[in-house]
């Protein structure tokens, strides 16, 4: 009798961390570059800002979303957000792509020039 209710404990405790975790990956933000065609007759800003708004129900959260604004090698923006939230902004109106953001780290070559100086 005790094991099963050993068991039936251990079940239990993994199906509430099964729900914590999909729970924390829902939330889960990540920083997305948002390309979009070159808005007319609207500033970039104030394009960026209502694309944000749409999807995340305020200006202020977007406001607090909105990371960088691109005006130069493309138009577009980045922003913190849920894998969620990034599959809605793609869906928005002038947006042409929505790509997560990575890092990327050159490594030296083992007998080769040290990058120490370059950074």
């Amino acid at each position: 009798m005790e094991r099963t209710r050993l068991a039936i404990l251990f079940l239990f405790s993994i199906s509430l961390l099964s729900v914590s975790k999909a729970k924390d990956e829902a939330t889960k933000t990540a920083l997305y570059i948002v390309e979009v065609e070159k808005p007319e007759g609207i500033q970039l800003e104030a394009f960026y800002l209502k694309t944000l708004s749409a999807v995340l129900g305020s200006v202020e959260a977007a406001k607090e979303a909105l990371i960088y604004s691109y005006k130069y090698a493309i138009y577009g923006f980045a922003a913190q957000l849920t894998q969620k939230q990034a599959l809605e902004i793609s869906k928005q109106p002038g947006v042409l792509g929505v790509t997560i953001s990575k890092i990327y780290k050159l490594l030296p070559r083992p007998g080769g020039p040290s990058l120490a100086g370059l950074s």
